[in-house]
């Protein structure tokens, strides 16, 4: 999601929760639900914050696997569209939309299965 709206990473848990909560309300809280699973209730709250931050980190590691995995899957249905004759054109439609990749990594990952 970041990655996409061109921002830096959000390291700091305040500012972190608050951008979830804008993304998504259901999200508010996310963070410290999460962080009340894995810290100690008794840790000084500096302590904490930096324990916090390494648990975004975490988070972000996680998301960037969904998006590989996703990315795959879009690799994936490109390679079958182009097998039934889509053309270049109508698939760097698709991934406009965000729906596949480009013909040009298309081409690529052919390209890498050949050689």
């Amino acid at each position: 999601m970041q990655y996409k709206e061109s921002i830096n990473l959000i390291l700091d848990p305040r500012d972190f929760d608050h951008y979830l909560a804008e993304k998504d309300e259901n999200l508010k809280g996310f963070l410290n639900e999460i962080c009340n699973i894995f810290l100690p209730k008794n840790w000084k709250k500096n302590h904490k914050i930096e324990k916090q931050k390494k648990i975004i980190i975490i988070l972000y590691l996680i998301a960037n696997i969904r998006n590989m995995q996703v990315n795959s899957f879009k690799i994936e249905l490109e390679i079958y569209l182009n097998t039934y004759g889509l053309s270049s054109k109508v698939l760097n439609t698709l991934s406009n939309t965000g729906i596949t990749t480009t013909y040009k990594t298309l081409y690529n990952n052919k390209k890498q299965i050949t050689a």
